[in-house]
């Protein structure tokens, strides 16, 4: 069914095209090989998108926006891909329940971090949480302001934990990764 929803879009968002190759760069720095890349299509004339007044959502493999996207951003929208890629169109349902009634975005900052990144358990927050805790660590990585949690020492190392799981990394008891 998702199929047919997403070949009927390719036809009427005439305008939808592929990931550039700086967009592929980015997304391949936080998800590695993790992405089918090939599958990500951008939307930058997206009409809901222009009158829900949104910044950036996600339909399936397709980012839609209203007319520029920063690289934060795409980097949140391209976790909620992740997360179709992952566990099926249940990532709509599950991100608008967190929108609406489920804690929202914000993670709570550095301290659920801790408390959760000593077990890995991204899954311990909700997806939009997931996707800003990831886009808070691409932040993190490139010198950006980070939106629920201060650059303090050691956030680095809690939001790295977190970007592993995402590409499919794993930690070996001690906390060394395992590639």
């Amino acid at each position: 069914m998702t199929l047919i929803y997403e070949t009927f879009l390719d036809l009427i968002k005439w305008e939808t095209r592929p990931l550039s190759e700086n967009e592929k760069e980015i997304l391949k720095s936080v998800f590695g090989k993790t992405i089918q890349y090939h599958l990500i299509s951008v939307d930058p004339r997206s009409i809901p998108a222009i009158k829900r007044k949104t910044v950036a959502y996600v339909s399936f493999h397709t980012i839609n926006f209203d007319t520029a996207i920063s690289d934060p951003t795409l980097v949140h929208e391209s976790v909620h891909i992740w997360q179709y890629q992952k566990h099926g169109a249940v990532y709509i349902s599950e991100s608008f329940w967190a929108q609406r009634w489920g804690g929202g975005y914000n993670y709570g900052g550095l301290e659920p971090l801790k408390m959760y990144s000593e077990g890995l358990v991204l899954n311990a927050f909700n997806f939009e949480q997931q996707a800003d805790i990831i886009e808070d660590y691409f932040r993190w990585k490139n010198n950006l302001p980070m939106q629920w949690v201060l650059n303090v020492p050691g956030v680095g190392d809690v939001l790295t934990k977190y970007a592993r799981q995402i590409r499919g990394e794993q930690q070996r008891a001690g906390g060394r990764e395992k590639g």
